[in-house]
């Protein structure tokens, strides 16, 4: 399998100083030898690319680059706040990289933390205590009780904190599955009503908005708890464009979506065979009659102590390897506009992308590009799979019987759908070696049943949670057709 190299070099890989890897690319295609994801100087491409990236989008490195304290003065984002004025410092935190934000808080202020609770996904914590703040480890992906329990401690905290207190919130991808009060009692219920509205509605902003009401934490709803405290939350974005309210659906901040567009969302849902408990409805549809109060909206009293800083994104991910590759003497062809959409699309522009260059570039380039793709997975599929191995599939397709290209995709946080896979990496050759190992290959294989034939392959990226979590990274090698700059290096 692909060994997971975040924080090291991979062992016997030329130094890049020395023999850039863009020349050993070179060399290989000048002995007519095809690009192969596994030989040793592709893998160094990925591999040093990939974490550059992680390193830049460190969660506690995030929090400290927007986080200092100066004698009693911490310095957050644009505001000051003289730490002698309060009597108690709170921290609250949610989603996958909220243990590693709240250690940087800890580091930082230490004793000063009167108390805190996060909570994360199962299998985040990278093995990191903490001494002032508690660590709730729960479900991402489907909700359990355990997340809707340290919720109630999360909130309880927020409830706790009064005029004369500062309350510090991190937040992070998957926070809304690990943050959660929904008015549906039963937690399975509600688990598979959110499984059918990702799956069948898909839009994120759609599916956040149903979220924010139906679920008493979110869309603003946590700043009316911690209100009148001073608050601060700092936010690691794994969203397209950063939008703060749709980021874990937005506990602390103004909700721009309203009861009446999610009656609408959850009616599409139902007309296309979704499942929608009876309680969900009815508040919705109360909600939409006014007999509820929405969620709050811009200008609300509420907003008026809390700022919200975006201390990371997919972004500065991107442009850490882009630095990375061009350091090894690759051109980079950087898409600036986030990913998303169903994956077959972008495997087409990505595709057309890289035909174009080909005819154009003169040394080896990267094409580098970051969001999320979408993919339609029967509801009642039973193989296993994500996004990313599915897009290294259709990629794979795309690129069958070309020698001069190699793609790889990984997930930031180290997660694509399951614990354990973080991406693949494939190229001109994948088709053929599946197909040579015998195995199938048809639709149902690659929009639901796509690890299989990767790991079997041994290209699939075997990792552990990486701790953050800003969306994914995709990277297209594509060799010119006349090189002109480089040499030929011995390999």
């Amino acid at each position: 399998m692909f060994r997971d190299v975040t924080g090291e070099r991979g062992a016997g890989l030329p130094d890049p100083v020395v023999v850039p890897l863009a020349e050993v690319l070179v060399g290989l295609c000048a002995e007519a030898n095809p690009l192969s994801v596994h030989h040793p100087a592709v893998k160094g491409v990925f591999e040093g690319a990939r974490e550059a990236a992680l390193a830049a989008v460190d969660p506690g490195n995030a929090v400290k680059n927007h986080v200092r304290l100066e004698d009693e003065v911490l310095h957050v984002g644009g505001r000051e706040y003289d730490l002698s004025r309060y009597e108690h410092v709170y921290v609250g935190g949610i989603g996958k990289a909220s243990v590693q934000m709240a250690k940087a808080l800890e580091d930082i202020l230490g004793d000063g933390i009167t108390e805190g609770v996060v909570n994360t996904s199962y299998g985040s914590t990278r093995g990191i205590e903490l001494s002032r703040i508690k660590i709730n480890e729960v479900a991402h992906q489907a909700p359990d009780q355990a997340g809707v329990d340290g919720s109630k401690e999360i909130l309880d905290l927020a409830k706790k904190a009064g005029e004369g207190d500062l309350f510090l919130f991190v937040v992070s991808g998957g926070g809304s599955d690990t943050f959660l009060s929904p008015v549906e009692p039963d937690v399975n219920v509600y688990a598979k009503f959110i499984k059918d509205l990702k799956g069948i509605i898909g839009d994120i902003k759609k599916v956040n908005c149903v979220r924010k009401h139906v679920d008493v934490v979110k869309g603003g709803q946590l700043a009316r708890e911690i209100s009148p405290a001073d608050s601060a939350t700092l936010i690691l974005s794994d969203v397209k464009d950063d939008p703060l309210s749709i980021i874990a659906s937005g506990p602390t901040v103004p909700d721009e979506s309203s009861f009446t567009e999610a009656k609408a969302i959850i009616d599409e849902m139902e007309a296309k065979g979704g499942f929608v408990p009876a309680s969900i409805r009815e508040h919705i549809e109360k909600g939409a009659r006014a007999e509820i109060p929405d969620t709050p909206k811009e200008g609300d009293p509420i907003f008026g102590r809390n700022q919200n800083v975006l201390v990371g994104n997919n972004r500065m991910a991107l442009d850490a390897a882009k630095q990375n590759l061009e350091g090894n003497g690759f051109g980079v062809e950087l898409i600036p506009e986030p990913v998303s959409g169903d994956v077959n699309e972008f495997a087409n522009t990505l595709t057309q992308k890289a035909d174009a260059l080909s005819q154009t570039i003169t040394k080896p380039t990267v094409i580098l590009a970051g969001g999320e793709v979408t993919v339609a997975v029967n509801k009642d599929s039973t193989g296993a799979g994500g996004r990313g191995s599915t897009l290294a599939l259709c990629m794979a397709q795309r690129m069958e019987g070309r020698s001069d290209r190699a793609f790889m995709t990984f997930g930031t946080d180290g997660v694509d759908f399951y614990a354990g896979h973080g991406g693949a990496m494939v190229d001109g050759n994948t088709i053929l070696e599946i197909q040579d190992l015998g195995m199938p290959l048809d639709d149902r294989v690659v929009y639901g049943d796509s690890y299989p034939p990767l790991d079997r392959l041994g290209v699939s990226i075997l990792c552990e949670p990486t701790g953050t979590n800003v969306m994914d990274v995709y990277m297209m090698v594509v060799m010119p057709k006349r090189p002109a700059q480089l040499q030929p290096s011995s390999i």
